[in-house]
């Protein structure tokens, strides 16, 4: 009995030890985490962007990297992942490190490309750390001038009497998505005419070669003073301090009818929370200085700054509106 007792303790002491070493082991990595959080960041941050330079995108992005540069005393450079809507940039930060030298200047688009793309390969939310909302440049509706209308209302039922006859230009999925919801909330059928960027496909419009855009408003705002487009309508939920006298959308008799190119900073799956905090504040400390604000709204953007958690539900809802219109208008990409 006495060695059955012994052995027993012996076992048992080796079993305490055995999950205490297991307990030390997956403590490891978190303590290792923590203590890379607090000394971060001690070397240069990649600001991934995944549209081309030039573009609204490329600019927003720019501008935070170089404020984050700023309030951070350390670098933050833009590293342009082009390709796919974007879909290249979301797929080489969702495979990064978590340690916080990796980030993503995500637009509305990364919400889109989950559905979009049959073979995507992510989740637009649970394969990334959600940081913080960033800006909100809420798209326009605007038609060619010699178009005999000059209200939202007018110009639906001038379409619907030319079923078919008229063209809608678009830059990305992000407008050819927007416009498609456009025109079914109304009952419209336009032809859909492709153009590689937002510039291009206003110049079609200026053109009268479409005869309709939905896009982001810094795109018309140089045109909002010539007598070459008429803005009809804002797809936002109040009016744009760029143009006061354009009604939304909702005003307009359509009901409910939002669409914008928003922006958010997000990273690698699996951050630490010291990290997500860290950077959630320093984006809403930029987005509190009266002067980086004032520079994001000549460019048409409204700023948005949120919590992590409101990112994350924001952009979840983003996921499930566009799948809709997506499935809706069989617009998949077997690619």
């Amino acid at each position: 009995m006495k060695f059955t007792f012994t052995h027993r303790l012996t076992q048992l002491g080796k079993v305490l030890l055995s999950g205490l070493v297991l307990s030390m082991a997956a403590a490891m990595p978190a303590a290792a985490q923590s203590a890379a959080a607090q000394s971060w960041p001690n070397k240069p941050i990649r600001l991934v962007v995944g549209f081309a330079a030039g573009g609204v995108t490329e600019i927003m992005g720019r501008a935070l990297a170089q404020r984050l540069s700023a309030q951070l005393n350390n670098p933050v450079y833009v590293d342009l992942r082009t390709g796919a809507d974007s879909l290249l940039a979301s797929q080489n930060v969702a495979r990064s490190e978590p340690d916080g030298y990796t980030l993503y200047f995500a637009s509305a688009a990364h919400a889109v490309n989950q559905h979009m793309f049959k073979k995507s390969g992510i989740d637009s939310v649970s394969d990334f750390s959600i940081i913080s909302m960033y800006c909100d440049i809420p798209n326009v509706i605007a038609v060619n001038s010699s178009l005999p209308v000059k209200t939202l209302q007018e110009f639906i039922a001038y379409a619907k009497a030319r079923k078919g006859q008229m063209n809608y230009s678009t830059s990305a999925s992000g407008t050819y998505l927007a416009t498609e919801l456009f025109l079914r909330s109304t009952g419209i059928e336009l032809q859909r005419i492709p153009y590689k960027g937002a510039a291009p496909g206003m110049m079609a419009l200026l053109a009268n070669d479409v005869q309709l855009i939905v896009t982001g408003i810094g795109t018309v705002t140089p045109y909002l003073d010539t007598n070459k487009i008429r803005v009809l309508a804002i797809a936002s939920d109040q009016r744009s301090v760029l143009a006061p006298n354009v009604p939304t959308a909702i005003e307009s008799g359509v009901p409910n009818h939002t669409t914008s190119t928003w922006y958010a900073l997000i990273g690698p799956p699996k951050m630490p929370r010291e990290l997500v905090t860290r950077l959630n504040a320093e984006t809403r400390k930029a987005l509190a200085d009266p002067e980086f604000v004032n520079s994001l709204i000549k460019l048409g953007a409204v700023p948005q700054p949120s919590t992590p958690a409101e990112a994350e539900a924001f952009i979840r809802s983003e996921v499930e509106k566009w799948r809709k219109v997506i499935v809706a208008t069989n617009s998949q990409v077997n690619d």
